[in-house]
């Protein structure tokens, strides 16, 4: 009686065992799969827009009085929209504001949208 009970527990067991152990090998493998693969897509679009989404952002947030007409033809490519409406349409009062104030604000890179 008890050789039919210990027969299907160790049946079980290696069951568990064998797909527990193929599991294991086809995640390795696809693991090391993605590991040796370049950049997918997805990632590359993610970076670029994150890169232009960064400049964008520190093109709003640079100004310089001297160069006000190039700062809000800037702004206006840098945005979409609303905001690109309220810029296009309040460019030349935001131009002599600045140039009233003589805004100056530091540039951290050179590059521009």
């Amino acid at each position: 009686m008890r050789r039919l009970v210990s027969e299907p527990l160790t049946a079980v067991a290696a069951a568990a065992f064998a797909a527990a152990l193929a599991f294991a090998a086809w995640s390795g493998f696809s693991w090391l799969g993605a590991a040796k693969a370049g950049p997918s897509s997805y990632s590359q679009l993610r970076d670029r827009v994150l890169a232009e989404g960064e400049q964008a952002i520190q093109n709003f947030n640079t100004l310089d009085y001297r160069k006000v007409s190039q700062g809000v033809r800037l702004w206006e490519q840098s945005s979409t929209g609303a905001l690109r409406s309220q810029v296009t349409a309040g460019g030349a009062q935001f131009e002599q504001q600045i140039r009233r104030a003589q805004t100056v604000t530091p540039r951290r890179s050179s590059t521009a949208l």
